[in-house]
């Protein structure tokens, strides 16, 4: 959610349409899967009405001169992943943000994990196409 309010917010909201809805929880074993989409679909409408992004944190000076690549890596690797579509930027951000396993990303969003592989193969053939493309960066 790109800062702490908004996180906040985000897990005050699932809880709350998660409390509302219990009853049509099918299945009492999937009640993690079933809150962490429930985030997930939040997530997605409040990035899409918002259409905001915070690439990166101001870096104390004493570390500028490391951290300028690093930065400038970090904004251009953000910039990609804006740029993929929703549903590989999906399961990018759940392998390599959140260390889900292929199998807990197909549970979450519902497809089966040839699904999720295949996804995730794209999404980084894509983000290698975004980043290659600068010239800067090759993965």
């Amino acid at each position: 959610m790109k800062n702490e309010q908004d996180a906040l917010d985000a897990v005050q909201e699932t809880t709350f349409r998660a409390y509302k809805q219990l009853s049509r929880l099918r299945e009492p074993q999937y009640f993690q899967t079933w809150l962490i989409r429930i985030l997930l679909n939040y997530c997605h409408d409040q990035t899409k009405a918002k259409k905001r992004w915070k690439l990166i944190e101001t870096v104390p000076e004493e570390h500028a001169s490391h951290s300028d690549d690093m930065r400038q890596e970090r904004v251009h690797l953000g910039m990609a992943l804006e740029q993929l579509g929703p549903k590989y930027k999906q399961v990018i951000i759940l392998k390599y943000f959140e260390d889900m396993t292929i199998a807990e990303i197909a549970r979450v969003i519902g497809r089966p994990e040839g699904t999720v592989k295949t996804r995730l193969h794209q999404a980084l053939s894509q983000l290698r196409k975004l980043l290659e493309k600068d010239g800067d960066f090759h993965v």
